[in-house]
């Protein structure tokens, strides 16, 4: 449709097959990918859940997360001060994230 007068044209049946119209996603496919990264974090959804929205969204290669990376590694720099984090648990996230310097906004 493409005018106003357009609808004048729909017609009963039409309603009907459109009820039965279910939509796709409504997710941008790379948030999908972060969302299913955040619930593998919650326990909710596992790698395999992960791998499916992948290959259905055809994305295979690691998303940047919504944060800056630097706050990231803010909260792990912090982890390893307060004893909780070794520096081999900093390189594994260094191999997903990034430090970039700070550029604005």
């Amino acid at each position: 449709m493409q005018n106003i007068e357009d609808l004048l044209s729909v017609e009963s049946a039409d309603v009907e097959k459109d009820k039965k119209h279910k939509g796709d996603l409504n997710l941008t496919s790379v948030d999908a990918v972060r969302i299913a990264y955040d619930l593998i974090g919650r326990g909710v959804l596992s790698e395999k859940h992960l791998a499916f929205v992948q290959k259905e969204t055809d994305i295979d290669k690691i998303v940047k997360p919504i944060l800056h990376s630097n706050q990231y590694f803010h909260l792990l720099k912090w982890l390893k001060e307060q004893g909780a984090l070794t520096n081999a648990e900093i390189e594994k996230a260094r191999q997903v994230l990034q430090e970039e310097p700070y550029s604005g906004i």
